[in-house]
């Protein structure tokens, strides 16, 4: 998942600072089912500010969490 930070944009231009950091976050967004995009650097789930469901990093994080609340009977 991790890719490389480019410095210098296609036509050649040096990048500014903010978006050198824009193009290293764009790894760790996801977006939730109300469509608002939430940056996960640290955790694999946080709830949403607009509409209050959980935004997973990925699938199989869902799929563990899932699996671990119906194991425990929640």
């Amino acid at each position: 998942m991790e890719q490389e930070v480019h410095r210098y944009s296609t036509t050649g231009r040096k990048k500014t600072k903010a978006e050198i950091l824009d193009s290293y976050l764009t790894n760790y967004k996801v977006k939730c089912k109300c469509g608002h995009t939430i940056v996960l650097i640290k955790r694999n789930k946080v709830l949403c500010n607009f509409c209050g469901h959980y935004v997973y990093k990925n699938q199989k994080e869902e799929f563990k969490d899932k699996i671990r609340s119906l194991m425990n009977g929640n």
